[in-house]
């Protein structure tokens, strides 16, 4: 019998540690909820005050060149859960600054923008707003555009809730303060938040690294060659203007590699350079050194998922990430490439073949050999 009040006592004080536990649980999840967030229950959507959020949570930027395999790269670094991602949030952002300088914010203030500098400023900022979760800084382009559920269809909720789509509707203010919350929402309750950009030069980016901590940068680059076949073949290059760009787009590859090494003297431990045909040579070796360098859990259900898009037989889809044969798809260019386009690549290019450990090749070597990156060790390289 003498047991039995012991007994009790203990359920007591069990019941009561529980309870404690709860409490600071509570208390440490409304503490940080609050400080996070900043705003008000927002019900079926209606306005609500946003602030400035700093959060302990994994922020990686991809950022890359367009038809360097950035959208694949992309998929593979969204697998982890609880991600928010953002497919090229900029889009809508740089497209209405080739048709007017003044941008209008969901705060309801303008900024004029005129030089390369402001731009620059801009896509920083615009930036740093997507991954803190801080909408109401944003531009009221990127905040209508429509490619934001483009590859994301977790955004679709948002996107149906500002109206009919297509490229030409007007979007109030007031529609978007309705319905940014579905975002903000979203974004919060997020363990990561991944940006996939191919519209933000280097220069833009060490503002993020001194205001974002946590931040972690992959530099995707791809064989020159490659990337400008690609643009031919999906119509987003002439070939009357491959002169033209390839001495502009290389000309800003050269600068972006000199102003990444100049970052990674800096912040070595947060910026990896990745090489599109290494991960498409071995991509199972290569994502899980991605995720290493993320600290993301590297499980099994990703490689099941990273070896299901990355091998078989190759697809016909210009714009899909499951194209079967990666390596294939990566090299297909060789045997497209006529000699005259090569030696107008090669005058403008060969300067960044060589610093991006590419082999500078004649045409009939090019067409002897099976790949044109070099394996090699570099403590930039991912």
């Amino acid at each position: 019998m003498a047991s039995k009040p012991i007994y009790i006592s203990l359920i007591v004080i069990f019941l009561c540690t529980a309870m404690s536990v709860y409490l600071y649980q509570d208390i440490q999840f409304k503490t940080r909820h609050s400080i996070t967030t900043g705003v008000k229950e927002i019900g079926q959507r209606t306005k609500k005050k946003m602030t400035k959020v700093s959060r302990a949570v994994r922020m990686t930027l991809l950022l890359a060149y367009a038809r360097t395999g950035s959208t694949l790269t992309g998929e593979i670094l969204t697998l982890q859960s609880k991600n928010f991602y953002l497919f090229e949030p900029l889009h809508g952002l740089i497209k209405s600054l080739q048709n007017q300088t003044e941008v209008t914010f969901l705060n309801g203030s303008t900024r004029a923008i005129s030089t390369v500098n402001e731009i620059n400023d801009l896509i920083s900022k615009t930036l740093y707003n997507w991954f803190t979760c801080n909408f109401e800084e944003l531009d009221m382009a990127s905040l209508t555009d429509f490619f934001l559920d483009v590859f994301t269809p977790e955004h679709e909720t948002y996107v149906t809730c500002l109206g009919p789509r297509n490229k030409t509707r007007d979007i109030s203010i007031e529609t978007v303060q309705r319905c940014v919350g579905i975002l903000q929402d979203r974004c919060l309750s997020m363990t990561s938040v991944t940006i996939k950009t191919i519209r933000t030069p280097m220069k833009s980016v060490e503002y993020l690294l001194q205001t974002i901590r946590h931040l972690k940068v992959i530099y995707l680059v791809r064989d020159p060659r490659g990337m400008f076949l690609s643009r031919a073949r999906v119509g987003m290059l002439r070939w009357n203007e491959l002169e033209e760009k390839s001495k502009m787009i290389c000309e800003q590859i050269d600068n972006d590699i000199e102003e990444f090494n100049k970052l990674y003297t800096k912040y070595p431990s947060r910026l990896k350079r990745l090489a599109y045909e290494n991960l498409c040579r071995n991509p199972i070796f290569v994502a899980g050194k991605m995720y290493q360098f993320l600290r993301l859990p590297y499980m099994e259900i990703v490689k099941y998922q990273i070896r299901n898009i990355t091998t078989g037989p190759i697809l016909k889809c210009s714009f899909c990430t499951k194209r079967g044969d990666a390596l294939g798809n990566a090299y297909k260019w060789k045997k497209d490439i006529k000699e005259d386009r090569l030696k107008v690549i090669d005058k403008y290019c060969s300067n960044v073949y060589q610093k991006l450990a590419y082999r500078y090749l004649s045409y009939q070597q090019l067409k002897k050999v099976k790949e044109t990156w070099q394996a090699h060790v570099d403590l930039m390289q991912v």
